[in-house]
């Protein structure tokens, strides 16, 4: 599965808008797609987005069908993401949804008791209830090392990490909010299998793809 990269030119107020609020990004960006009322096929197209220098946004998809161009958009190009090999040197901006889970104790008699079948007796792994903490922001003073543990995951040896930005995001209609950063970085690619499948399937790096982040944008395929 191959994805492709639309370098959509759209005005400066409107690229503003979809960075600022980026409940309207999401929106927008989703205007772009037919409308379903079945998540799964909208889930389906791993919908990635950012906003670029230039009034350009970027829209990442496995989407194969021709997109609709609302108003919004004024100018519009497409081309097939690079498939980058081991060993290969890439410098990339990419915004994340700075949130970690915090360590926490789970009595064992509990731990048994949430994994246990009817009958009391053990469930096999990935069976039985879940227990999850809530996912936390990342403090500022931990942050440069989260991002390296983050990058490395995905195939990556960071060898210079720029720390852009990192603010607090608001989410209003959903009543809560979103720690971003925008790191700049220069990396060498230790596992292209796993650096490839996060791009050629347009997966996103952490979580709040919705909101514009977790899009890898190498800097020589938007120039």
């Amino acid at each position: 599965m191959t994805s492709t990269d639309y370098l959509i030119r759209t005005t400066p107020h409107i690229a503003e808008e979809m960075d600022a609020d980026r409940e309207t990004g999401h929106r927008m960006t989703m205007s772009l797609f037919p409308h379903t009322a079945d998540p799964a096929a909208r889930a389906s197209w791993n919908v990635l987005w950012t906003v670029l220098p230039g009034s350009t946004v970027l829209i990442r998809t496995t989407y194969t069908e021709t997109l609709r161009l609302p108003d919004w958009v004024k100018q519009f190009d497409h081309r097939p993401t690079t498939e980058r090999a081991t060993g290969d040197r890439v410098e990339f901006t990419v915004e994340l949804a700075a949130l970690r889970t915090p360590r926490v104790h789970v009595d064992p008699a509990i731990h048994a008791l949430l994994k246990a079948g009817a009958d009391g007796t053990p469930r096999p792994p990935g069976q039985g209830k879940a227990y999850r903490a809530n996912k936390i922001p990342v403090p500022r003073d931990e942050l440069h090392d989260w991002v390296a543990t983050k990058l490395t995951r995905h195939g990556l040896h960071p060898e210079h990490i720029d720390i852009h930005w990192y603010r607090t995001i608001r989410l209003p209609a959903h009543r809560d909010s979103l720690p971003i950063t925008r790191i700049h970085t220069t990396a060498t690619i230790t596992d292209a299998t796993t650096y490839n499948h996060t791009k050629q399937h347009a997966h996103n790096i952490g979580k709040g793809k919705s909101y514009g982040t977790g899009l890898i944008t190498e800097h020589n395929e938007t120039e």
